[in-house]
């Protein structure tokens, strides 16, 4: 009897058992490499209360452990290394002092991912946790309307939580505080950030849009629209196909309400219509009746005038039709600029305090620029820019007047059920934190703590004595 040996047991090759533990020891070693780094250069310079002194901290060294991972086992010892920081003192009037500070122990990592605490071999597990980004829901409101809610997760940070009600009006609510109206938050971030929200966009797509650089005529070299000029249709309608194919750098003008309606618009013909379509559209052009005024250029279509209009057959018919969102949450919004947003947010949030532009721009700049207190990382910016389809850097990892725009104009498919809502449970929306990570996030707590100790010590200790430790 022939006996016929499995193919199996013929091949020679094989595949090597991978390294388990890789990610434990790569993300350890970006913790040190980049993680802790980054902290140390995001909380300095730190200024006292009266911006007079201020501690830089300059750079830091890992020394060597005590012990080695043998010797912490047999004596109960933890294995770790100190941490120094060369740290800069000075100030106004002040002679700068640098010296070298001890600042804590730093358990290390052996060759096998874990670590030695108390003679104890511990290990970090990571954790799988809610990816940072935006995430659209739906749900019931006290009268059984569906309300539509998205909600922004930071990497560090308050959330921030959106909402639409019945009356199609969309609110905002910082960390459990009052809700307002997402234009008003809008209008507020758009006065605090300077030239944040820029990407290059294509000319004939960017209706309403702000010109940041002037597109010029290759050939002539004339100017055809300078710096500065906000897109209405009247400015692309002079232009050809190849200009409004060029893409340039531009921004979304959301300062005042009127910018905000534009930025929510599109021109549209409509061929046929009856007078349902027309309500709450803009004609582009005065409409008469035998020389008499039935709407102006730009109104609102009320219900009355559209049947007017259905009666006239006035054959096709261009009108400016809004995200109706916006129209809804800019009615219920009192304010119409920045300061005035800025100042009534203070309003909300700080209660029975008298509100000025200084403390209101450093409790915007706090809640959503500080980025010690709030930080969307690049994973965050990355997953809002696919998002919203927006091109803002990752760099910039707070929140943009750019990005509320994205999330109006995103909400009306669920409002009106033609998108369906995210699954927070599914993976494609969790992410591994793994040690590195984690180790980062608890020592920013401590770095946060440390900021304000050095802070105070900084305004209240004899200021001749002082020294950097």
């Amino acid at each position: 009897m022939r006996i016929i040996q499995p193919s199996s047991k013929r091949i020679g090759r094989f595949l090597e058992v991978p390294n388990l533990i890789e990610l434990q020891l790569n993300s350890y070693k970006w913790f040190l490499e980049e993680g802790l780094p980054e902290l140390f250069k995001t909380f300095s310079p730190i200024w006292d209360f009266t911006q007079t002194n201020y501690i830089e901290l300059v750079s830091f060294t890992l020394g060597e452990p005590k012990y080695n991972i043998q010797e912490c086992r047999d004596r109960d010892m933890t294995f770790e290394a100190p941490i120094k920081a060369i740290v800069r003192f000075g100030g106004r009037d002040r002679e700068v002092i640098e010296s070298e500070v001890y600042l804590g122990d730093l358990p290390l990592m052996t060759d096998k991912g874990t670590f030695i605490i108390n003679g104890r071999e511990r290990v970090i597990v990571s954790q799988l946790s809610r990816s940072p980004g935006l995430y659209f829901e739906e749900g019931v409101d006290s009268s059984m309307q569906v309300i539509v809610s998205a909600r922004v997760i930071p990497n560090e940070g308050p959330w921030l939580e959106i909402e639409s009600d019945a009356n199609l009006v969309v609110r905002a609510q910082i960390s459990q505080t009052k809700k307002l109206p997402i234009t008003q938050l809008m209008k507020a971030l758009y006065g605090f950030e300077k030239g944040r929200g820029r990407s290059q966009r294509e000319v004939g797509k960017a209706f309403g849009k702000r010109i940041v650089d002037p597109v010029v005529d290759e050939d002539t070299g004339e100017v055809l629209l300078e710096a500065g000029t906000i897109l209405t249709a009247d400015k692309l309608a002079g232009l050809s196909d190849a200009i409004k194919a060029r893409k340039t750098l531009m921004e979304t003008p959301l300062g005042t309400n009127e910018e905000i309606l534009n930025s929510f618009s599109k021109i549209v013909t409509l061929e046929e219509y009856d007078w349902e379509a027309l309500v709450n559209k803009r004609p582009m052009a005065d409409i008469n009746e035998n020389g008499a005024l039935v709407i102006a250029k730009g109104q609102k279509i009320d219900k009355d005038t559209a049947k007017k209009l259905e009666s006239m057959n006035l054959g096709p018919l261009e009108v400016l039709d809004i995200l109706p969102l916006v129209e809804a949450t800019l009615e219920a919004d009192p304010t119409s600029g920045p300061r005035e947003a800025l100042l009534d947010i203070y309003k909300r949030l700080r209660p029975g305090e008298a509100a000025n532009e200084d403390a209101a721009k450093q409790l915007l700049y706090g809640l959503f620029f500080d980025v010690k207190r709030y930080d969307l990382g690049k994973v965050g910016r990355r997953f809002l820019n696919q998002k919203l389809g927006i091109d803002v850097p990752l760099e910039i990892r707070s929140l943009t007047a750019e990005d509320m725009a994205g999330i109006l104009q995103m909400m009306l498919p669920y409002v009106q059920r033609e998108a369906e809502r995210d699954d927070i449970d599914d993976l494609k929306n969790k992410r591994v934190r793994s040690v590195g990570e984690l180790l980062q996030s608890q020592l920013r707590l401590g770095f946060v703590r440390m900021e304000k100790v050095a802070r105070e010590r900084m305004t209240s200790t004899d200021q001749e004595n002082l020294l950097p430790g």
